[in-house]
């Protein structure tokens, strides 16, 4: 399964999701000009994910082929509002991956000085169904 790497910008946040890696990490200032255009190939990444995981465990017979949980780092400094919406989206997606087998959790980094963050990541934690891990990080 072929990685996703957007370098972030000013207004656009940095995307690394890296399967053969087991890397997933999103972050930085989401504002983008158009954010379906931005969000639209993450969602993606995430629904063919979930294909290729699904045909895996085709071809092992039903058995989950993959035993490494995913796990999901999101480390935003800023989101407008309809970023909360297409983050809402990615999350959901991510929930997605759970069905049958619980594989992904997230994991919400917010600064010990931004409550905003983290009331973010506190009500994504109450909709969404995978494990969700609010994690302070220091100020620094």
């Amino acid at each position: 399964m072929k990685a996703l790497t957007i370098t972030g910008t000013e207004d656009s946040p940095y995307v690394n999701f890296n399967f053969h890696e087991n890397v997933y990490k999103m972050g930085g200032d989401s504002r983008p000009e158009n954010p379906q255009l931005f969000f639209k190939p993450v969602i993606d990444w995430v629904r063919d994910l979930k294909g290729h995981l699904y045909y895996e465990s085709q071809v092992n017979k039903g058995k989950t082929a993959y035993h490494k949980q995913l796990v999901f780092e999101f480390n935003f400094d800023y989101l407008n509002s309809i970023s909360i919406k297409f983050v809402y989206e990615l999350l959901k997606e991510i929930d997605h991956l759970n069905e049958p087998d619980p594989l992904a959790k997230v994991v919400w980094n917010y600064r010990a000085d931004d409550e905003l963050m983290l009331e973010n990541g506190q009500d994504y934690s109450e909709i969404v169904k995978s494990e969700f891990i609010l994690k302070e990080i220091p100020k620094g």
